[in-house]
This record gives structure tokens, C-alpha cells and sequence, in this order.
């Protein structure tokens, strides 16, 4: 499991998940916390896990999992942006989770619909760790 999450590299991710890619799961950084991610999307089913494992917030995390298509991406992301405002999870920028409610599939793949509803309306809360 430990080798999973080492060796993180961007391979594209950043731009659809903010993330890096481990081995089968995605690395986050939200502020000093390091995140594992991962969803799911097949026809007729929707899914996501996204668990803190290094970090002040470590051992916290959410799986949510749905039937449907679009929407229940949509309803997924609803899920953990409560989540994540009700557990306060340092390096997450909570007024971002309040005002940032809008998402447009127009222009996207039906590919890349699930990717991009959880980045820009979940993911991009994830504040940069700080430099100390």
C-alpha cells in the first residue's frame, strides 16, 4: 500500500483531477495533507473514495457511491463537498466549497464529464501546501 502512494508523478492528472498519479490511485495534496483518490465510472454507476492518509486530517475520509450517470456524478460531488465542509479538513479552502456551485458539461467528452465535475467543483477547494 505504501508503495502506492510513493513515487507520485503528473501524467496528465493535474489537469483533470488536480492530482498525481500513484500505482491505480490518485495523490492530492491539500495543504499539509496528502490525499488518496479514486472514482468510478461505469454505465449506470458512479463512484468515488478520497481519503486522507498523511497529515493532520489522517485516517479521515469518504466513500460515496451511486447509480446513475451525470447526475449522480453531480450528487457525488455534492456528497463531499459536505463532507469536507462539515469535517473541516485543513488545506481545504471551504469558502471555495460554498460559492463554487456551477458546472457545465458543454464542451466536454462524455469521458471527461465525471473527471471534470469532481475537479472543478470538489478538487480545486485542495490548497497548495505552504512553503515554509
Amino acid at each position: 500500500a505504501t508503495q502506492m502512494l510513493a513515487d507520485v508523478q503528473d501524467l496528465g492528472a493535474r489537469s483533470f483531477m488536480n492530482a498525481d498519479i500513484g500505482l491505480g490511485v490518485f495523490v492530492a495534496q491539500a495543504g499539509p495533507n496528502r490525499l488518496a483518490i479514486h472514482q468510478a465510472a461505469n454505465d449506470g454507476f458512479r463512484g468515488v473514495y478520497l481519503v486522507c492518509f498523511a497529515g493532520p486530517d489522517r485516517g479521515k475520509g469518504i466513500v460515496a457511491l451511486a447509480n446513475g450517470d451525470n447526475q449522480a456524478a453531480l450528487l457525488l460531488a455534492e456528497i463531499l463537498r459536505s463532507f469536507l465542509q462539515a469535517s473541516r479538513w485543513q488545506g481545504v479552502d471551504a469558502a471555495y466549497l460554498e460559492t463554487q456551485r456551477e458546472f457545465s458539461t458543454k464542451g466536454l467528452k462524455q469521458e471527461e464529464i465525471v473527471n471534470q465535475a469532481y475537479k472543478q467543483l470538489v478538487f480545486d477547494a485542495f490548497q497548495p501546501p505552504s512553503k515554509m
